[in-house]
């Protein structure tokens, strides 16, 4: 394994820091379990429209962009009040989740999405990128 450039890393930090409120730990190795646990518990949550296990896997202060055109909601209230309309506008959803990509303070999840309602069907590709904190919640969502 090659040996760990200190300096480099302290340098690529701040282009981190610029975006992480107050409070937040930035620029830090992400520990594997913790980065699969959550893209598996979206899909999984997603799926069977389980809104407070979906809320739950983010922090109470959290900021979800839905997409970079779209609404960004702030706070796990707003995050449930989310889900619940993508329920009403989805309808059932059929998740499947990709491996995930680890990074020093992300993981990078892929997705692929089929929405049925009783007249209309259609599917949804994407990916998103979360930060996650000491508690293993997502603090930072950005779809993408």
């Amino acid at each position: 394994m090659p040996a760990v450039d200190k300096k480099q890393i302290s340098r690529d930090c701040r282009f981190y820091q610029s975006d992480i409120p107050l409070g937040r730990v930035g620029c830090r190795r992400m520990n594997r379990d913790p980065a699969l646990a959550f893209v598996e518990g979206y899909g999984r949550t997603w799926e069977p429209w389980d809104f407070e296990g979906f809320a739950d896997l983010f922090t109470d202060d959290v900021i979800y962009v839905e997409h970079p055109t779209d609404e960004t909601v702030v706070g796990k209230e707003q995050v449930l009040d989310y889900i619940r309309r993508e329920q009403e506008a989805e309808g059932v959803a059929n998740v499947r989740m990709g491996t995930p990509i680890i990074g020093d303070d992300h993981v990078v999840g892929e997705l692929w999405t089929m929405m049925t309602k009783p007249d209309e069907r259609g599917t949804l590709i994407g990916c998103f990128i979360a930060q996650l904190d000491e508690s293993r919640r997502c603090w930072h969502f950005r779809q993408c």
